[in-house]
C-alpha cells in the first residue's frame, strides 16, 4: 500500500513543493514561541524560497526528493542533500496527519538510506530537535545515533537541536 516515488517529473515537484510547505508549517507550529525572533523570520523566509526553487539543490543524480504514496495519495516526503563527497544530509521527512503510524515515514528514511548507499555515501546526517520525539526515536531505531556539530544555532533552540547520524559502510 505504501509506495516510494522519486520526484523527477514537474508533478512531482509540485507535490514536492506542498509536502516540504506543510513539513516547514509544521516544524514552525512546534517551535512557535521563536517564530519572532529575527533569527526565525528569516530562516522561514529562507524555506520558502527553498521550496519555490525546487528541484534546486535536491537536483540529482546525488540528491533527491522521495514522496510516499498511500493508496495513491502523496502524504509524506523526505529529501536527501550533498554534504560533501561522503556525507549526506537528510531533510524534511515529513507524513501528513491522518496518515501518521501507518510505517510511511519508517519506509521514506528506509528508501532514503538506500539512495544515499547507491550513491557512495558514507554517513548519513540529520538535524531535528527535542520536541519531535516521535522522529528521534524513529531515527534511533534505524540506527542513527547522537552525535555533536559543529553547526552554530541561536542561542534560545540551541538546547533543543539533537544533530544525528548513521554510518553507512
Amino acid at each position: 500500500m505504501i509506495e516510494i516515488v522519486l520526484a523527477e517529473t514537474d508533478e512531482d515537484i509540485e507535490v514536492a513543493k506542498n509536502l516540504f510547505s506543510k513539513s516547514n508549517n509544521f516544524v514552525k507550529n512546534v517551535l512557535q514561541e521563536y517564530n519572532d525572533f529575527p533569527w526565525a523570520v528569516k530562516y522561514w523566509q529562507s524555506c520558502k524560497e527553498e521550496v519555490s526553487q525546487l528541484p534546486g539543490k535536491y537536483g540529482q543524480p546525488r540528491a533527491c526528493i522521495l514522496i510516499a504514496m498511500y493508496k495513491d495519495s502523496p502524504t509524506g516526503c523526505v529529501g536527501l542533500l550533498e554534504g560533501n563527497g561522503e556525507v549526506s544530509i537528510m531533510t524534511h521527512l515529513y507524513v501528513k496527519e491522518g496518515f501518521r503510524g501507518l510505517g510511511i515515514g519508517k519506509s521514506l528514511v528506509k528508501t532514503i538510506i538506500e539512495y544515499a548507499c547507491l550513491n557512495n555515501y558514507k554517513v548519513m546526517r540529520l538535524h531535528t530537535n527535542l520536541l519531535l520525539n516521535v522522529a528521534i526515536n524513529l531515527y534511533k531505531s534505524l540506527g542513527f545515533e547522537e552525535v555533536s556539530h559543529d553547526r552554530q544555532y541561536p542561542e534560545e533552540v540551541k538546547d533543543l537541536i539533537v544533530n544525528m547520524e548513521l554510518k553507512l559502510v
